[in-house]
């Protein structure tokens, strides 16, 4: 597997069971079912399936604060690892917030769906014989994705979001 910015390793679209951060200039590492470093967070008493959730409890206040949403964001980033983020996309330049502070296609998808795929229909459309490929939403979602722009007939959300 290729690294993601700041050592974390990549991970499959909407796989988060293998976790890598710092704290306490001690790496945590939950990909093979153990720490490295001690229990995260420094509190102790956190079983090792539980690290990620006590290392978050523990730092609920700075979730709850006002760059809550910005340490929110940077923690799916760096899970799916910035990489395979850039490698969802169709256009890899493309900003994951846009006008006015709004979210992207992108980023909505990696939020819902664990891949940051430009598109909302199932899978991968060809664009003729350019070799240019379009993502979709590549497997099925646990939650469903609704937009008024299919109503209108702009856009065709996919099976895998209903």
């Amino acid at each position: 597997k290729g690294s993601a910015a700041g050592g974390l390793p990549e991970t499959p679209a909407g796989d988060f069971s293998a976790v890598r951060f710092q704290v306490g200039g001690a790496v945590e590492d939950q990909s093979e079912g153990k720490s490295k470093g001690g229990v995260v967070g420094g509190g102790g008493g956190c079983a090792v399936s539980d690290e990620a959730r006590c290392y978050v409890a523990s730092m609920l206040d700075q979730f709850q604060s006002r760059s809550g949403v910005v340490l929110f964001l940077l923690s799916v980033l760096l899970t799916r690892g910035v990489d395979a983020v850039r490698r969802d996309m169709d256009d890899q330049d493309a900003p994951l917030i846009g006008q006015f502070g709004h979210c992207s296609q992108e980023l909505l998808n990696l939020l819902l769906g664990g891949a940051a795929t430009s598109n909302v229909f199932d899978g991968q459309v060809p664009m003729g014989e350019s070799g240019m490929v379009l993502r979709g939403v590549p497997a099925p979602s646990k939650v469903g994705y609704l937009t008024h722009l299919e109503a209108l007939r702009y856009c065709q959300v996919g099976s895998f979001y209903k």
